[in-house]
């Protein structure tokens, strides 16, 4: 993921702190299950720790937006290259979702204590 790539993301991230909704959280449980391929597969321990976030509701609200962002990202089939594509369609969404990963390195850590 490009410096730009980076800093777009982030800009999403931000701005959908005070806009996710509950059907955004509806769509990524009904559709996550079939993603575990491709790229995402060798990465899938990360979405699965976003989608935990996603859902505790202890979770501080921006860690939550920034997981729901890269979760919508992962199950919507318009992004920046297309799902579609065989290989490459993924790979993006496996960049957000690492980007996603290290912005919340200190929420993850928090939860690796807890255990």
């Amino acid at each position: 993921m490009t410096e730009h790539e980076e800093k777009k993301a982030e800009e999403m991230f931000q701005s959908f702190q005070k806009n996710y909704t509950q059907d955004d959280v509806d769509k990524i449980n009904s559709k996550i299950n079939g993603y575990n391929k491709g790229p995402l597969a060798k990465i899938w321990d990360k979405i699965l720790i976003l989608w935990e976030i996603m859902k505790d509701p202890a979770a501080a609200k921006g860690a939550k937006a920034i997981a729901i962002a890269a979760l919508l990202y992962v199950v919507s089939p318009i992004d920046a290259i297309p799902d579609v594509i065989p290989i490459l369609g993924l790979t993006d969404d496996a960049g957000i979702v690492g980007l996603a990963i290290k912005l919340l390195m200190e929420e993850i850590k928090k939860r690796e204590n807890k255990q």
